[in-house]
């Protein structure tokens, strides 16, 4: 009953389901494991350890570390997220790829069924790397339109940047 409450309060809460901002994937996958269930508990420790490998540079070890964390626990949408983001976004040339963040922004958003502005975001990140600016900027809208207040002028850069066919990646 536990774990349906915190995997309730994550799906309406989207936007403030963040690791980084609320604990309720910590909440979560500590119920998991008082029912014997590992996966989750590992999963957000795999998160974390992409997450600090992204921060300094080590992008494979980040790439590997996501990976394990959607393995552990395919609930856990910020995995296949963030692992998008850095495939859409990384400044290394050879970790970039638009099909693989497509890939991972298109699970998170099916996770979240498709609520989350920060995924939608994600996933116009990876069509605009994959070159495909239309769908870009369509993905873009759509994230602006579910987006709050305090991030949607950021959301508008990005869609005039795609209009003007630009990916998102931090070498431009």
């Amino acid at each position: 009953m536990a774990i349906k409450c915190f995997e309730t309060a994550i799906s309406i809460d989207w936007p403030n389901s963040d690791p980084t901002k609320q604990s309720y994937y910590l909440c979560r996958a500590k119920a998991y494991e008082l029912k014997g269930e590992d996966g989750p508990i590992n999963a957000l420790s795999e998160y974390n350890e992409g997450a600090q490998n992204r921060k300094k540079g080590h992008y494979q070890a980040s790439i590997v570390a996501y990976q394990h964390s959607i393995k552990l626990d395919g609930a856990f949408a910020w995995a296949p997220n963030n692992l998008a983001w850095l495939y859409a976004t990384c400044v290394e040339a050879k970790v970039r790829s638009g099909s693989k963040a497509i890939q991972y922004a298109t699970i998170a958003c099916k996770i979240s069924k498709w609520h989350c502005w920060s995924f939608i975001d994600t996933l116009s990140a990876g069509y605009a790397e994959a070159g495909d600016f239309e769908n870009a900027v369509k993905h873009a809208e759509k994230a602006m339109t579910l987006a709050p207040r305090e991030n949607q002028d950021e959301v508008q850069e990005r869609i005039k940047r795609f209009r003007s066919r630009k990916p998102l990646h931090l070498s431009n």
